[in-house]
């Protein structure tokens, strides 16, 4: 849970029906933080926790 009792909005979020557009299973290079970028698509949202006062 938020905290933050002047924030307002949705703290959790449920997207459907997602794609991604690309994704690297596997991408090594030695002595380096590893990373995964993910882009994707949506076709609809849902609020699943709203931030209320």
């Amino acid at each position: 849970m938020l905290a933050d009792p002047d924030a307002y909005g949705a703290e959790r979020v449920a997207l459907y029906n997602v794609s991604f557009d690309d994704l690297t299973l596997a991408d090594w290079e030695a002595k380096s933080v590893g990373k995964v970028e993910a882009p994707f698509t949506f076709t609809d949202f849902e609020y699943l926790d709203m931030v209320t006062v």
